[in-house]
């Protein structure tokens, strides 16, 4: 017999290729899934690039708003936005032109973009900050206008190409799934069909012979000795046919032979029964493998759908950081799993304690408890488990609001969050319908669960990140030094006061501060050679401390700046920080002291040489008695001088000490002060006339009048001294606007406009004084400032160099001083 014709190999060839055939069916369903999830992919990076886009434009209008209110205000807040979009927009354009990196038209647009960006900073948005800032013109709003929309134009084609692609995407996704679905149903049909074919080809290979054969023997056992069987083929049943051909022709050749040749065709029969149970065996085992089939089908379907929903999960909690989010999205995906219309999220990152209320859906938060623990009931005891708790409407906790008012759900399910041996918190989820979970949702529950216990304890590790963060980062703005921590990537860390004193330093925003070249910053400074000693110092030897000052050439202003290396706690080196101080005002207090004692030492010296000089030829000889009273005059003179030299440095040391001035004050009225000095004064210069013009009205205020007679003599002494010419110097009053005023005008030599203003600093003298040799130490008008300042009022000068000064001080009045007359401040 040829094997090929064996009825045994038909069946295995015939299996196999079922086999294949279901494969393949297989195979095209898993290629047509794939081929669905990737249009699926690219679908989402579309919404991504222009969810990008959308971000990224949103800061260029961030920039173009701060700085429009910025020079609208010129209030320093409205550039907080201004700055932020400057440090984050090169990131988003080179974030955006990474995620269009597939498609080389959309990367050159969003270079354009990036490009159109950096040139409106530079050529627009920079230059009218600085000069808003330095109160120059700024550039003009229309260009920048111009810029923004070109700018939005650019943006406005990027988004509408990529939608383009997003739309295409998406159809190919949706082409994908229907293929997907088109595939199924020609493997289930196919499937079908093969059976069936399977079954008919049984029929008619195996059923049909052996029933001829039943019905030959049929009537041969009915006595039908010429029932003959046709043949076709060479496989068993062919055999069988021959046999039982044979079988007739033998009985009736010898038809005495019957007994023994029916007991053989007993025998044979036996064997057909035989034969035809094996046959029903494996039709049965063939309908077994194809129920197996559409179960494998079905389960891998499900798989699949399991699958999606945990990629699609862990997606979204990908999405966001911020804890609270992550509840949310938590929430509604296992409700949506659970098939729940209500629940809740508790959930806390410390092991012990309570548990926190963190997110719900479809429930009120004020019908819930803030805090569980573990004796809170079902929550509580799926908390205490560790396992899940479902419950009934007789148990159930949780109520919705219905017509009636509120009423329980229909079933409870607490779902615990478990990471490790940790419990992070639990789902409560409310079914309005149905009964209990079954054994699939709880498991694809579990590992729900399991995904949102990881992702919110990394979120509770980054809030508690965060908050530490907030908090170094509060203490460090609140130190009044600038602290920066760098290292060979940049800026690490940075204080506020850093970064005022930095942009003070170099003049330019913090974030363009790692830009500058050291010798730009050199040319500000007064002494640049040593400024880049220092920094080459520095990096020369990073390993050591190092120490030095920087004074501003153009404000005068000097910082302190230390650096040191910061190691880790494993002993590997993490950066260099730097220490700024201001230390201005000790070096000015150290100058004013260095100042205060030149000043003493020479001041002090010129009087004493007079009273000595004077007194010695007094006790050395006998002038005549006209003499000796000029002398006696001399020496007087230089006494008072010498008194109020230290009336003048004992009023300097009290404000020193105690930061004002001690005042007994009372009720004054400057008139009869201003005459009283004014004469007093009017005697001491026949080159000068002193014209007094006083209200009528009192001009009564609240003061010490020992104090203002100090400011008052200070400014008619300056008036002479500074008039060397001589002529008239005027003193006028007035009341006005509740305050009440006094001014002493001269025409003298004036004070040049580039020395006004340190006209009130302590030992300051003009350029002309020490030409002219106008005695003075510089005390009078600082002095006669913190008087005025200590009264609560105001001083001020008005002077054009060759033409003379005006000087005056303002005073609140009180009741008594109403009205208004001549004369300003």
């Amino acid at each position: 017999m040829n094997v090929r014709s064996s009825l045994t190999t038909r069946m295995v060839m015939l299996g196999a290729g079922l086999a294949v055939i279901v494969g393949l069916a297989i195979g095209a369903m898993l290629f047509t899934i794939a081929d669905m999830r990737h249009s699926a992919r690219m679908a989402r990076h579309s919404a991504q690039v222009l969810a990008a886009a959308n971000l990224a434009e949103k800061e260029v209008l961030d920039l173009e708003t701060g700085a429009r209110g910025f020079a609208l205000t010129r209030e320093e807040r409205f550039l907080d936005p201004w700055r932020a979009a400057r440090t984050s927009l090169p990131r988003q354009t080179a974030r955006l032109s990474a995620l269009v990196s597939d498609s080389p038209a959309q990367e050159a647009v969003a270079q354009q973009i990036a490009n159109a960006i950096r040139s409106y900073v530079d050529d627009y948005s920079l230059p009218l900050v600085t000069a808003v800032r330095r109160q120059d013109n700024p550039p003009p709003a229309a260009a920048g206008k111009r810029r923004i929309d070109a700018i939005r134009a650019q943006f406005a084609r990027f988004d509408a190409t990529e939608q383009r692609l997003a739309d295409t995407r998406g159809a190919a996704s949706d082409d994908s799934a229907a293929r997907a679905m088109t595939v199924g149903v020609i493997v289930l049909v196919a499937g079908v069909a093969l059976l069936l074919a399977l079954g008919a080809y049984l029929g008619r290979a195996v059923a049909t012979p052996v029933k001829r054969v039943a019905e030959a023997a049929d009537r041969l056992a009915a006595g039908d000795l010429g029932a003959r069987v046709p043949v076709r083929g060479r496989d068993e049943l062919a055999r069988l046919a021959d046999s039982f051909n044979a079988m007739g022709d033998a009985l009736q050749e010898q038809r005495d032979e019957l007994d023994s040749q029916n007991a053989e065709l007993e025998h044979q029969t036996a064997e057909l029964e035989d034969q035809q149970q094996q046959l029903s065996s494996a039709n049965d085992e063939l309908r077994a493998q194809r129920d197996e089939l559409e179960h494998i089908t079905a389960s891998l379907a499900d798989e699949t759908e399991r699958q999606r929903v945990f990629n699609d999960f862990a997606d979204a909690l990908a999405a966001y950081a911020a804890l609270e989010d992550r509840a949310r999205t938590t929430l509604r995906a296992l409700a949506e799993t659970a098939e729940a219309q209500v629940g809740a999220l508790y959930a806390a990152g410390d092991v012990g304690g309570g548990f926190e209320l963190l997110a719900t859906l479809g429930l009120e938060r004020d019908g819930l408890a803030a805090r569980i623990g573990p004796d809170s009931g079902l929550a509580g005891r799926a908390l205490a488990e560790r396992t899940f708790v479902q419950a009934g409407h007789d148990e159930a906790t949780l109520n919705v609001r219905s017509v009636g008012g509120e009423t329980a759900v229909r079933h409870e399910i607490h779902v615990p969050l478990l990471y490790g041996d940790r419990t992070m918190g639990v789902v409560s989820l409310g079914r309005t319908t149905g009964g209990m979970v079954d054994k699939r949702t709880c498991e694809r529950l579990d590992h729900l669960a399991d995904q949102a216990a990881v992702s919110l304890s990394n979120a509770f590790v980054t809030k508690r990140a965060q908050r530490l963060r907030d908090i170094n980062r509060a203490v460090l703005d609140t130190v009044r030094d600038g602290i920066l921590l760098t290292n060979e990537d940049g800026v690490v860390l940075a204080n506020a006061p850093a970064r005022r004193m930095v942009e003070d330093i170099l003049g330019v925003p913090f974030e363009e501060a790692t830009g500058l070249d050291p010798t730009q910053v050199a040319a500000r400074t007064t002494d640049a050679e040593g400024y880049l000693k220092a920094n080459e110092a520095i990096a020369a030897d990073p390993d050591e401390p190092t120490f030095d000052e920087v004074e501003l050439a153009e404000s005068g202003r000097v910082f302190e700046r230390y650096t040191a290396p910061v190691r880790g706690a494993d002993g590997d080196r993490i950066g260099r920080a730097t220490v700024i101080r201001d230390v201005t005002a000790e070096r000015e207090a150290e100058r004013l002291k260095n100042d205060l004692m030149a000043t003493v030492s020479h001041e002090l010296r010129t009087p004493l040489a007079s009273i000595v000089g004077f007194t010695e030829l007094l006790l050395l000889r006998d002038p005549e008695p006209d003499v000796r009273a000029s002398h006696l005059k001399t020496v007087h003179a230089e006494a008072r001088r010498l008194s109020e030299l230290i009336d003048d440095f004992l009023d300097l040391q009290r404000i020193a000490e105690r930061g004002r001035l001690p005042l007994e004050r009372r009720r004054v009225d400057l008139r009869p002060l201003v005459s009283d000095q004014a004469r007093v004064f009017a005697a001491q210069s026949r080159a000068h006339s002193l014209e007094v013009r006083m209200p009528e009205e009192a001009l009564v205020t609240e003061a010490d009048p020992s104090r203002l007679k100090q400011v008052l003599a200070n400014l008619l002494s300056n008036a002479i001294k500074y008039s060397p010419e001589g002529g008239e110097i005027a003193v006028e009053g007035w009341l006005r606007d509740g305050v009440v005023g006094v001014a002493v005008r001269d025409p003298g030599l004036g004070i040049p406009s580039a020395q006004q203003p340190r006209v009130f600093e302590r030992f300051y003298r003009t350029q002309v004084a020490t030409e002219r040799a106008i005695g003075g130490t510089g005390l009078g008008l600082a002095l006669s400032r913190e008087i005025v300042e200590a009264h609560d009022g105001t001083i001020g000068f008005e002077s054009v160099e060759g033409q003379g000064s005006r000087f005056w001080f303002e005073l609140p009045a009180v009741d008594g001083s109403n009205g208004s007359n001549g004369g300003s401040g």
